[in-house]
């Protein structure tokens, strides 16, 4: 996990657009990347074209198809981009430069990914589920995943209203330093449960 909020990074030539929405994710139906292009689709002209969506991750899965063809409607065309795999340690200036990070998973076991968006200290969008609503606590807009009006109008809140975003964007670098190892490796994180002993040296026999 490598922590971004806390040093400048150079905006990547990659980036088409100034301003932008980000999910980095594989197209996995369980990433629910259509429904955030279905949400988007809702959007104002004025607030899709000021806030495209971009989507980085891999697009050999088959869900690559059902959100290719989303991107060619009229309604979200030009304003939904796929920029397809980037190597990982290229991700943080992408996290760094758009207003709005997002993550709309519906189940995760190990949510990397999820920190990484957290620890760069711009605001978070994404679903109510476990564990995303566990670790993101207040510090990120949760929507109820499926139930679509919620999705779209929590996503036209975020990107009309600067003031909140700017509040969750602080709230974001709160909450991710309560994962560094400094931290985590001194008491048992949300669910864990420690050994009675752990502390205790063992007794050569």
């Amino acid at each position: 996990m490598f922590r971004t909020h806390t040093g400048s990074t150079v905006c990547p030539d990659v980036l088409p657009v100034s301003e932008y929405s980000l999910y980095v994710s594989k197209f996995d139906a369980y990433k629910h990347c259509s429904d955030v292009v279905s949400a988007y689709a809702t959007l104002s002209q004025t607030l899709g074209k000021k806030n495209p969506f971009i989507l980085v991750g891999e697009t050999s899965l088959p869900e690559t198809k059902c959100v290719g063809s989303l991107t060619e409607t009229p309604s979200v065309e030009g304003r939904v981009l796929l920029l397809g795999a980037i190597p990982y340690k290229s991700l943080p200036p992408l996290y760094q430069h758009g207003p709005l990070n997002i993550f709309v998973s519906s189940c995760e076991n190990c949510f990397n990914i999820f920190l990484d968006t957290l620890v760069s200290g711009k605001s978070m969008f994404c679903s109510n589920m476990i564990t995303m609503s566990e670790f993101g606590k207040d510090a990120a807009l949760h929507f109820f995943l499926f139930d679509s009006k919620s999705q779209s109008s929590v996503l036209a809140e975020a990107l009309s209203t600067p003031a909140l975003l700017n509040k969750l964007s602080s709230a974001t670098v709160l909450q991710s330093d309560k994962f560094y190892w400094n931290s985590t490796s001194k008491k048992p994180g949300p669910g864990r449960w420690r050994w009675p002993n752990a502390q205790k040296k063992v007794v050569a026999r």
